[in-house]
């Protein structure tokens, strides 16, 4: 393991996120160049920011290729995505790190495996972590529902595998409801449940069901973060694995 000096870095995001990021690494003594489209040429970030380019016309921050340009055209040493946008999506990671960039984010394998729900809960089983019960598959039939709910009880809990901080998820009360729901009835679900909320940014849509606790719970989240140290003025360094 060698350590890779960060003195340029592109940052991915818009708004109050990459507001944070500019200022951090203001602190840091790092340079922070970032991508804009017309409505934030005159936004905070762009502002604050070492360097501020514009997006290719009808370019946005979900344009991988774009950002990716940018980043070699400036020659920076990383990218930071923030979240949303790019940060989750692993070719991007994947193709940052390719072409000799340093990609300040979770693994594109890690990405692979814990992001989308059926992933993560196999990932999870694997490791001898055990989940709430609940499925491994998608569901597009009552009968997986109806079964579950036989052996755990009602609620049942449908979570679309792409949903996250609370989007996606159909609570179903009984077996009328289970019958009723079009994810349970061959209605492909993206239609069942992608209605009222944005397009999801990946491909499996489908329903896991899950045992639903409507009391009082708590929760833990737990973050890991580590490997960047500042290294004198003006540089950031992360270890570089082979």
């Amino acid at each position: 393991m060698t350590d890779v000096p960060i003195n340029r870095v592109l940052v991915a995001n818009r708004g109050e996120i990459a507001l944070r990021v500019v200022r951090t690494l203001r602190d840091l003594g790092v340079a922070s160049v970032l991508p804009y489209t017309p409505a934030d040429l005159m936004s905070p970030a762009a502002e604050l920011a070492d360097e501020a380019y514009a997006l290719p016309e009808e370019g946005s921050y979900n344009d991988a290729q774009a950002i990716l340009d940018l980043a070699q055209s400036q020659q920076v040493d990383a990218i930071h995505p923030g979240y949303g946008f790019l940060s989750e999506d692993a070719g991007f990671a994947q193709a940052v790190m390719d072409a000799g960039i340093v990609w300040i984010g979770p693994s594109p394998s890690a990405m692979r495996a814990l992001g989308d729900k059926m992933s993560a809960r196999a990932t999870a089983q694997a490791a001898g972590v055990a989940p709430v019960p609940g499925v491994s598959q998608g569901v597009t039939q009552a009968r997986t529902v109806l079964d579950f709910a036989a052996q755990h009880g009602y609620p049942v809990a449908l979570k679309r595998t792409d949903g996250g901080g609370g989007r996606g998820i159909t609570v179903l009360a009984d077996a009328e409801q289970v019958r009723s729901t079009p994810a349970c009835c061959g209605v492909h679900p993206r239609l069942h449940l992608a209605a009222a909320q944005p397009k999801a940014p990946r491909g499996g849509a489908c329903p896991l069901p899950a045992t639903w606790r409507p009391r009082p719970a708590r929760g833990l989240l737990t973050q890991a973060a580590g490997g960047c140290r500042l290294r004198g003025s003006g540089h950031l360094r992360v270890p570089a694995h082979p």
